[in-house]
């Protein structure tokens, strides 16, 4: 399937939630372009330089597939956009439209969270939950992006800090994959 990239610095994984400011009119029409089920790829800025290139390395041309789940005029009238991960995508050769748009070829592919052995990580799990939640409270502006959150499943937690812990983009790479290797 064909989809417009974002290259952006996020790290959102499979039901992680995101607010963008969009002003440039690329993006603009990006947005106007990618709703409903359509959705967009974000990619991470630090990888595009190797996937420009071509350099098919797995750990580097990937990105998340996004879907528009809620939007706002913000108080300086820049356009707000709340983003939901769906999946992960491989991202192939792509193009670049007049406006300097990116389109890519890209392929969704499992994200490890699907192969958690829930009986295993039972213990710390509880710990990272109870600490999860405590963050979710001191910081509102998640609670917002969240109105829906899934402190009982191991998967989406370990996720979700994921997100928030300032994790390097190498590492980024290894925690994108479709497995544990």
């Amino acid at each position: 399937m064909k989809l417009a990239l974002f290259p952006l610095p996020v790290f959102l994984l499979p039901g992680g939630v995101t607010r963008l400011r969009v002003f440039e009119q690329r993006y603009i029409r990006l947005v106007q372009e990618s709703a409903g089920d359509v959705g967009f790829v974000i990619a991470p800025i630090k990888n595009l330089p190797a996937i420009e290139s071509k350099a098919i390395d797995c750990h580097l041309n990937w990105g998340s597939w996004v879907k528009i789940i809620d939007f706002a005029t913000g108080a300086d009238g820049l356009l707000e956009i709340d983003v939901q991960c769906e999946a992960m995508a491989r991202i192939y050769s792509f193009e670049v439209e007049s406006d300097n748009l990116k389109r890519a070829d890209v392929e969704l592919y499992h994200h490890w969270q699907e192969s958690i052995d829930v009986k295993q990580v039972q213990l710390p799990i509880n710990k990272l939950t109870q600490q999860l939640q405590t963050v979710f409270k001191v910081n509102p502006e998640l609670s917002k992006i969240y109105p829906e959150t899934k402190f009982d499943c191991s998967g989406w937690v370990c996720q979700r800090w994921l997100e928030l812990l300032p994790l390097k983009q190498a590492e980024q790479n290894l925690f994108a994959q479709s497995g544990f290797s």
